[in-house]
């Protein structure tokens, strides 16, 4: 009910500033459109180095196969191989049509960082419940294919499944990510 409020009070007054002058609290307001509830959404995580990357994936998705891609494209650094590591993650959600650098902006003001693949599946494994998309901003690689894209990580579920697939660094398509995907970020 909160989250409502807040959005809806937001929308009010991004509503009010398109039809008086822009002042700079609300260029403030406007610029800063991240939600997330101190209270609910801020959570500890433990992510451990200790087991591989395929066991991880199959741990949080549905699939019984895992992708040659993540081995190739992602592993753990050296020194974190074998730890667990204690941290606090945010799930980010922005009301507006956003790039990736403008969230990784907003993380970064807000004391976070992009979270890793492997932070995303310590998230998908022990929190996520299964629904809605969640990415990790984090982990970029860069695939040739098509003209070239910046991948990142992506948990989807969708009618009972749980996937983990890729998308571009700037949102599905070389298109702007919507309101409607979560990103998972880590306090600095």
């Amino acid at each position: 009910m909160k989250k409502m409020i807040c959005v809806f009070f937001l929308s009010i007054l991004i509503g009010r500033e398109s039809q008086s002058q822009s002042t700079p609290d609300m260029a403030m307001i406007r610029d800063s459109m991240f939600l997330f509830e101190m209270g609910t959404d801020i959570f500890p995580l433990v992510v451990d180095y200790s087991k591989s990357l395929d066991l991880m994936i199959r741990s949080v998705t549905s699939t019984t196969q895992v992708a040659p891609l993540y081995p190739a494209k992602f592993s753990w650094p050296p020194e974190l191989i074998g730890q667990k590591v204690h941290c606090t993650a945010v799930l980010f959600h922005f009301s507006l049509n956003f790039s990736g650098e403008y969230a990784v902006g907003e993380m970064e003001k807000a004391g976070y960082r992009p979270a890793t693949l492997a932070e995303l599946l310590a998230y998908g494994k022990d929190k996520w419940d299964g629904r809605g998309l969640v990415v990790a901003l984090g982990s970029v690689y860069w695939s040739d294919s098509r003209g070239g894209h910046n991948l990142v990580p992506i948990l989807d579920g969708f009618m009972g499944s749980r996937t983990l697939g890729i998308s571009d660094f700037d949102g599905p398509w070389k298109g702007p990510w919507e309101y409607y995907y979560r990103f998972l970020a880590i306090r600095k």
